[in-house]
């Protein structure tokens, strides 16, 4: 911003002001609090931390803001961040604004109110913000989307936004506490709950949200693309408030279908030599248990009823088919709605080859061949999971190789930022246990084809 006032004399009236303090006519303002340096002549910056950021001001050309640049802002100004961008837009030490990628945001208002305090509102058009208060900060902020208005009552409020325009805005609120205004009706948001708000409707009531499963959204998207959009993660929490999830249901989830594999150091990778494999490392794991079948339609079909959210893009199929047509998000949404995540890649390879020095690259043994294993497989679609005796690994998981791609979670060695990556092969395409494809989440030569499984680290 070009002044401590938003009205066109501005220079006038400092200059003015500041002869009368000088004079002994007039004495400063109380109500506005901030030093004056020239630093802080400004009350909003934007600093570019990765990418590009266009700003919009006024009838002016759009200005780009590249990392390490920042640029002063004034009321009315639009910030556009590019896909692979992330800016901070700060006004006075007060308020922390991160932009992360394809976020679009106003600055719509920002007054010096008396007493010292400072009324700041943003409209949000779309993509993710996390927004911080300090402490001891004298503001009152408002930020709105075109579904809901959400407003801080606490000093040192810290709240995370989603929005994707036409469906749906979400709220997660780390510390502090939010009013959630839509459609007349208006939820009460604390520290550690969560709400979501879908086009022309009221707010849901607020669910209880773990911190660290937004915390590490936070990491992941500082580094890369969002792995995931927090609109999926809210939405596919239990529905249920804190006290209802500590009373009712445990945060464990039940070890019914599920298999343990106990701690040790385990090898995984091949010698094989090409693009989609790695060489043999070992790597330590902690005991974890592993879904012993891959998700089937009619599981995933009692998150859909739980959540409302949008079904796969191969939907219907038979009950006990392996889901498919699943993107990484969506496999991952529900692995955490059922208070599971994803398995290490690690993890996974593991569950399949079993340890030691004889480890496999196939669940029946090295030799894709042997008893004519491979062959047996279906080649023109999915099966029931489970249906063949001989597809199951030493640790007893089944299904690893062939019937649909598996989604996993972290990699056990470097990709390209942004992909993820898929396992198994798929009905007429089997891969071995060691072969590792990156692609992107929603990759739709793939997605087709992808299913999953999860895991957890520990269960009731």
């Amino acid at each position: 911003m070009q002044s401590w006032f938003r009205i066109g004399f501005k220079h006038v009236i400092t200059t003015f002001l500041s002869l009368l303090i000088i004079s002994g006519c007039a004495t400063p303002q109380s109500s506005i609090t901030a030093p004056q340096t020239p630093e802080s002549q400004h009350l909003a910056a934007l600093e570019g931390l990765k990418a590009v950021i266009k700003v919009y001001q006024g009838d002016n050309p759009e200005t780009e803001v590249k990392p390490g640049e920042s640029i002063n802002l004034q009321v009315g100004d639009r910030i556009e961040v590019d896909k692979d961008g992330l800016g901070i837009l700060k006004i006075f030490d007060f308020v922390e604004i991160e932009l992360f990628q394809n976020a679009i945001v106003l600055l719509s208002d920002l007054q010096l109110e008396s007493g010292g305090s400072t009324f700041v509102r943003l409209e949000q058009v779309q993509g993710h913000t996390q927004v911080s208060l300090t402490s001891g900060s004298p503001v009152r902020l408002t930020l709105e989307t075109e579904d809901a208005t959400f407003t801080t009552l606490e000093k040192g409020t810290v709240f995370l936004v989603c929005k994707a325009p036409g469906v749906l805005t979400c709220l997660d609120v780390q510390e502090g506490a939010v009013q959630n205004t839509a459609q007349g009706v208006t939820e009460y948001v604390k520290a550690g709950e969560a709400s979501y708000v879908l086009k022309d409707q009221p707010p849901s009531p607020a669910i209880c949200a773990p911190v660290e499963i937004f915390n590490a959204w936070e990491e992941q998207a500082r580094k890369s693309a969002p792995a995931q959009d927090v609109g999926a993660l809210v939405k596919g929490l239990p529905q249920q408030s804190c006290s209802a999830s500590t009373a009712e249901t445990g945060s464990l989830p039940g070890s019914a279908g599920m298999v343990e594999i106990s701690e040790g150091t385990y090898e995984v990778g091949t010698n094989l030599e090409n693009d989609f494999y790695s060489p043999p490392q070992d790597i330590p794991l902690d005991n974890f248990w592993i879904d012993a079948h891959e998700v089937t339609n009619a599981q995933y079909q009692k998150y859909l009823d739980a959540t409302g959210d949008q079904p796969p893009s191969v939907w219907p199929d038979r009950e006990n088919y392996p889901v498919r047509g699943v993107t990484w998000d969506q496999a991952n949404a529900y692995c955490t709605w059922a208070k599971k995540r994803l398995p290490t890649e690690a993890e996974w390879e593991v569950a399949g080859r079993g340890k030691g020095p004889n480890a496999r690259l196939y669940p029946w043994g090295s030799d894709p061949d042997a008893g004519g294993k491979f062959s047996e497989l279906p080649l023109d679609e999915p099966y029931d999971v489970g249906t063949y005796a001989f597809n199951v690994s030493p640790f007893g998981v089944y299904d690893l190789v062939g019937n649909v791609w598996e989604w996993v979670g972290e990699p056990y060695t470097e990709i390209q930022e942004g992909l993820r990556i898929l396992r198994g092969g798929r009905f007429g395409l089997i891969r071995d246990l060691a072969y590792r494809y990156s692609t992107t989440p929603n990759d739709e030569r793939s997605v087709p084809n992808a299913g999953f499984r999860c895991a957890a680290n520990e269960v009731e």
